[in-house]
């Protein structure tokens, strides 16, 4: 897809993405360890899907200048009256910093939803799961916390320790 594509005409086809190319690692974990199900597969796609979703917006420069590539979608990009050229020329606008905040809430959303995933994982692998939500959700409000949407967050020593409090201790509803 990666291929033939660069550009999504709307959200709906960069789901369609996501599903393609994210969630199947989700659903192959899943199998591998013995806990796919419609449910279990349903809280994977949510989160695999929103991961995809936080990358994007973490490296929107970094997809464009190197491979000619936006994953916000077009319509909405028209709605908040910009274009690619806003992200060709690294337009720094209030429009641009509402309309990716708008897609990392998206994201955050969805990964919430999918965080009771863990509670069907044992082991390793719940562990492993509590610290990848724990931090997409720390990349998310940290592209959120950017003032510049075109430069990528960083994680400090301080974040990594606060992750590992925070996954310690999650318990998804």
């Amino acid at each position: 897809m990666d291929v033939e594509k660069n550009r999504y005409e709307n959200f709906d086809e960069l789901l369609h993405y996501c599903q393609h190319s994210a969630n199947p690692v989700g659903e192959l974990v899943l199998r591998l360890h013995g806990v796919y199900t419609e449910n279990t597969a349903r809280l994977s796609d949510n989160i695999c899907t929103a991961l995809q979703l936080i990358n994007f917006m973490q490296d929107i420069d970094e997809d464009y200048q190197q491979r000619n590539r936006i994953y916000i979608p077009q319509d909405e990009l028209a709605t908040a009256k910009l274009s690619d050229v806003s992200i060709a020329q690294r337009q720094k606008s209030p429009e641009l910093k509402q309309l990716v905040d708008r897609q990392l809430v998206r994201a955050r959303q969805m990964l919430i939803q999918g965080a009771p995933l863990v509670n069907h994982l044992q082991g390793r692998l719940k562990w492993v799961m509590k610290f990848t939500i724990n931090g997409g959700l720390l990349i998310c409000q940290k592209c959120q916390n950017r003032s510049n949407v075109f430069s990528r967050p960083t994680v400090t020593r301080t974040d990594a320790l606060g992750l590992l409090f925070k996954s310690i201790y999650f318990r998804p509803r």
